[in-house]
C-alpha cells in the first residue's frame, strides 16, 4: 500500500469515540447510552428493565457452555462484524471486570490475584482484560462503559478534598481510565438564576476539578451538558427512549 499521501481529515465522529459514564444508580446513565446509534447493551447488572434496548445478559467472562452469556465469546462476534450494531454499552464495567478476575483466578487455581506469585495474578487479569477490550477498539464501534460514583477523600498538604470517581476498583481505573476519550459525570446541581432563587439541573459534566473526575480529550463538549429530565409521573418505555434520544443528539451537536 505504501506510505501515506494524505493528511487525516481530523474530523471525529460522536460514535466512534470511547465513553466513561458515571453517576448515582438510577440516574440515566443507562438511558443516556440506550440513546446512541444503534446500541446493544451488553449488561452485567439488570438495570435496563425500563427501556426498549437490544440487550445481553453478560454472567460469564468466558464460558463455553453458555456462550451467549460470555463476554468473550460476544466480543468475537462483534468484531466478526455480521450485525448492524454501531454501539456497544458495557453497563457495568465494574463487574465486567470482576468476572475477568473470577475467570483468570479460576485458571491459575487461585482465590484472588493476590495469591499469585511475583505479581502474576494481577498481571494476568489486565492482560486478558485488556486483549478484549483492545479488540473492540480495534473496530470501528462506539463504546461505552458505565459506571456508578463514589466519593474519595483525597489529603493533601493543606485540606481534605472530597472527589467524586467511579466506583471501578484501582485495577480497573489503571486500564479503563487511559483509554477511554471521555470521562462524563451525571448528577443534579443547583445553580443560581437571581439572588435567593436556585433552579435543579440534570446535567453531565465533561470538565475535571479537583472535586469531579471528568475528562474530555476531544475538546469537543461543554464543561458542563444540561441534560433533558424524563418527566416522573410519565416513564413509559416510549417515552424513556425518546428522551435517551434528545438527549444523545444534545451531546452529538457538538461533533458535527
Amino acid at each position: 500500500m505504501g506510505l501515506p499521501t494524505k493528511r487525516t481529515t481530523g474530523k471525529m465522529d460522536v460514535g466512534a469515540i470511547r465513553w466513561l459514564i458515571y453517576g448515582p444508580p438510577g440516574i440515566g446513565k443507562t438511558t443516556l447510552a440506550s440513546g446512541f446509534r444503534k446500541s446493544l447493551l451488553l449488561a452485567t447488572e439488570k438495570g435496563y428493565k425500563s427501556h426498549k434496548v437490544f440487550a445481553r445478559d453478560v454472567t460469564a467472562w468466558n464460558d463455553s457452555s453458555d456462550k451467549d452469556h460470555s463476554f468473550v465469546h460476544l466480543i468475537k462476534l462483534l468484531v466478526k462484524g455480521d450485525h448492524d450494531y454501531q454501539t456497544v454499552v458495557i453497563d457495568i464495567a465494574d463487574k465486567l471486570f470482576d468476572l475477568c478476575s473470577i475467570y483468570v483466578c479460576d485458571k491459575l487455581g487461585i482465590e484472588h490475584e493476590s495469591e499469585a506469585e511475583w505479581g502474576k495474578g494481577w498481571a494476568g487479569v489486565k492482560k486478558e482484560f485488556e486483549n478484549e477490550i483492545y479488540k473492540l477498539f480495534a473496530t470501528e464501534l462506539g463504546v461505552i462503559f458505565i459506571s456508578h460514583t463514589k466519593t474519595d477523600e483525597i489529603t493533601t498538604d493543606f485540606i481534605n478534598i472530597k472527589k467524586q470517581v467511579p466506583t471501578l476498583s484501582n485495577q480497573a481505573r489503571k486500564i479503563l481510565l487511559p483509554l477511554v476519550d471521555t470521562i462524563g459525570y451525571m448528577r443534579y446541581r443547583r445553580k443560581k438564576i437571581s439572588k435567593g432563587n436556585f433552579e435543579e439541573q440534570f446535567v453531565i459534566t465533561f470538565k475535571p476539578s479537583e472535586d469531579i473526575e471528568a475528562k474530555d480529550r476531544t475538546g469537543m463538549l461543554p464543561p458542563n451538558l444540561v441534560l433533558d429530565v424524563i418527566p416522573d409521573d410519565r416513564k413509559s418505555p416510549e417515552l424513556v427512549a425518546k428522551y435517551a434520544q434528545k438527549n444523545y443528539e444534545k451531546i452529538a451537536k457538538y461533533y458535527k
